[in-house]
């Protein structure tokens, strides 16, 4: 990871990260328990990108531990999502409109 990121983006990278990580694991069970006939070649490909995310998200939790960095979701409602940011010895909350979410998280997934 390099050291020229600040912490904040750090936390950003975490959060979208692990949104894209769920939103992966929901597409691999809708493949299984679709009407797809032909699930191999889907599932092989979503396992890549898995597999190329959680190596990502090590590093990441890595980097958060060594710089005391959290990020908690405290909250939504029917359009923005609450996080807690909580950088070395600083705290506050964070919000984001649940379409800006998406697209961080399309973007990080078309990234890997």
């Amino acid at each position: 990871m390099r050291k020229d990121i600040t912490d904040e983006e750090i936390a950003k990278l975490y959060l979208f990260l692990d949104l894209a990580i769920k939103n992966l694991l929901y597409d691999m069970k809708c493949i299984y328990d679709g009407p797809i006939k032909i699930k191999d070649h889907y599932a092989h490909y979503i396992e890549g990108l898995l597999s190329k995310a959680r190596e990502e998200m090590r590093k990441i939790k890595k980097e958060m531990y060594d710089r005391k960095i959290q990020v908690v979701h405290t909250g939504e409602d029917r359009m923005f999502s609450f996080y807690k940011f909580v950088l070395d010895r600083e705290e506050y909350e964070k919000f984001y409109h649940k379409a800006v979410i998406k697209k961080n998280v399309e973007y990080i997934i078309n990234r890997l």
